[in-house]
């Protein structure tokens, strides 16, 4: 109890409603790092942290997982004889940090970085492989908590540091009881089998190794509603064992308008100088269209308007791809990873509390003159990436399982 109350807090310490950025590092959609904490919230929780610092033994401490958010993991790339793409890039080289390192967004440089970082599908097995031959992308740091902490070797951009320092004043130790499972967050759900049968082992063994202690999930963003796919993936037996809790951080169930204008519309400045390249990138990614609107928590809800034209709602999306002449690429990954979003909207069947932002103006319909055109927004409550129906999704999970679904 006392570790959900405490995690809790640190969470909401970090979110006091997320507004859109010009740089693209700090877009809540695209890459969503933690906000610093709410001044308003500081004394409890230095108090909680005193209190857990002071009173901390192990033999009481509940382990803990990070499941990263979209963007918030490094990543590392190797070269092989890489097939020609500018003359300036190079063809091979050792594993180095492909993701973050300001240095791969320099003039020039920024084309090889989307060149290695490009996905493409398998027209044979359908799955996601390099856009570019010859390259090879690895997630290191799984089990451990450094390459989730922060996304860049000189740690300016913090995903979990944040609170696993508190963590570690209360006595936690990286590698044993705060651990976590970075993912390929390029990937749609359906090329994520080897991350769920490593998620599950890494339960399993941290389980083990502290004593047969449950381990509570912590997860921010499109980390949400990817853990839900596993625990979805997972017997009732298995979670009853395994799983202490489940705390979900700015979960993105349902999808949002944000990843529909990056993806279709005319996106000029919505991420900077970037723009471009996070649109060209998104398109290739099978995790772009999963977070599209989804049915089942849109419902009939009209997420673009046309001019003169059609209105679109969210089980309109597959001819809204079509008709803005969006790549075969993005509209294959959309079709191939559909299925998911209802499934990551399923209740977890683990105790789980929601904290999100709330009452920030939040994309919820665009308006287009033509599919070329910059599109216009209607704002409604949210948390600046994902709308407040969307987000009360736990909500309905109180009446879905007979664990507590608690909302903050």
């Amino acid at each position: 109890m006392k570790f959900t109350c405490f995690i809790t807090l640190a969470l909401f310490t970090t979110v006091s409603g997320v507004a859109t950025q010009e740089n693209i590092l700090n877009h809540p959609l695209f890459f969503g790092v933690p906000t610093s904490p709410d001044p308003s919230h500081l004394h409890e929780l230095r108090r909680m942290e005193e209190n857990l610092v002071n009173g901390g033994d192990d033999t009481n401490r509940t382990p803990v997982i990070f499941i990263n958010p979209l963007g918030g993991g490094q990543m590392e790339a190797r070269l092989k004889d890489a097939e020609d793409i500018h003359w300036y890039c190079r063809d091979n080289a050792d594993w180095y940090t492909i993701w973050l390192d300001q240095y791969e967004f320099y003039p020039l440089a920024v084309n090889c970085f989307m060149a290695n970082f490009k996905l493409n599908r398998d027209n044979a097995t359908g799955n996601y492989i390099p856009f570019r031959k010859g390259v090879e992308i690895r997630i290191p740091g799984f089990g451990q908590t450094w390459s989730s902490e922060y996304i860049d070797g000189d740690k300016t951009k913090s995903v979990w540091g944040y609170i696993a320092s508190i963590l570690r004043k209360a006595g936690y130790t990286e590698g044993k009881d705060m651990r976590a499972a970075p993912m390929d967050w390029r990937l749609g759900p359906d090329g994520l089998s080897d991350w769920i049968r490593d998620t599950k082992a890494l339960f399993e063994d941290t389980y083990k190794i502290n004593s047969g202690r449950k381990v509570a999930a912590v997860s921010f963003s499109m980390g949400s509603p990817y853990f839900n796919i596993f625990l979805a993936k997972m017997t009732q037996q298995w979670k009853d064992t395994f799983v202490h809790s489940y705390t979900s951080l700015s979960g993105a169930f349902g999808g949002s308008n944000y990843a529909l204008i990056t993806l279709a519309l005319n996106n000029e400045g919505q991420y900077g100088q970037f723009s471009s390249q996070v649109r060209e990138l998104s398109r290739t990614f099978g995790s772009a269209p999963f977070l599209l609107p989804a049915e089942e928590a849109y419902q009939d809800r009209v997420i673009l308007s046309k001019v003169g034209g059609r209105n679109y709602t969210a089980s309109d999306l597959g001819q809204l791809l079509i008709d803005a002449k969006v790549p075969q690429l993005t509209r294959d990954n959309y079709i191939a990873v559909k299925k998911y979003q209802s499934m990551s909207l399923k209740a977890p069947g683990v105790k789980v509390n929601c904290v999100h932002g709330t009452k920030v103006p939040t994309a919820y319909r665009s308006i287009v003159d033509n599919w070329d055109g910059k599109s216009r927004m209607d704002l409604h409550d949210g948390d600046g990436a994902i709308l407040d129906f969307a987000l009360d999704q736990c909500k309905l999970w109180r009446r879905r399982q007979r664990q507590p679904a608690i909302t903050y």
